[in-house]
């Protein structure tokens, strides 16, 4: 599979990290809860990552990052010729699958896209895996039980990042 790789300068990865603490602030301020857990990860530096997956794809897309708090969360991540796009970031594990929530799946959504945080060389950078039509997903899920129920998909059923790019081109 054909993987992109986006790194990351210190000043985004600061400008992201600023991000994800304002985020949470507000969040806290409006009384919401994050959801997301990891006991090795503090809940700031997991928003940052997420954030950053999302900051990363833009990059790739070459399209603009809002960097706009969204309480309660957001529909989408992305929103392109029309089709609403979510991007599902994660640390760089062995486990290579894209993972969606029980909620996640509800939401009318026509992509996923999986992208991978890690360090090359010490330097931050995402690795933009792939992508599949929810349709798709839904036909090939499995459900597996991590610290909640997810519905997984491996990153080796996925589209190559490239095709997700040249249609959005193609269709601009």
């Amino acid at each position: 599979m054909q993987e992109e790789i986006i790194f990351l300068t210190q000043y985004e990865q600061n400008r992201l990290f600023d991000f994800a603490k304002r985020v949470i602030n507000n969040k806290r301020m409006s009384g919401v809860i994050n959801g997301k857990v990891d006991k090795n990860v503090g809940e700031i530096m997991i928003d940052a990552i997420g954030f950053g997956g999302e900051y990363a794809f833009a990059r790739y897309m070459k399209i603009p990052y809002e960097f706009k708090v969204h309480i309660g969360g957001d529909k989408y991540d992305f929103k392109l010729n029309g089709k609403r796009i979510d991007i599902k970031t994660s640390k760089c594990t062995s486990d290579s699958c894209l993972r969606i929530s029980e909620g996640d799946l509800q939401k009318p959504m026509d992509y996923y896209v999986l992208v991978r945080q890690c360090y090359i060389n010490s330097i931050s950078a995402f690795r933009i895996i792939g992508f599949i039509r929810k349709t798709d997903f839904m036909k090939l899920m499995q459900e597996k039980q991590y610290f909640t129920k997810m519905y997984t998909v491996s990153a080796g059923r996925l589209s190559p990042p490239n095709i997700l790019k040249d249609w959005y081109v193609y269709q601009a």
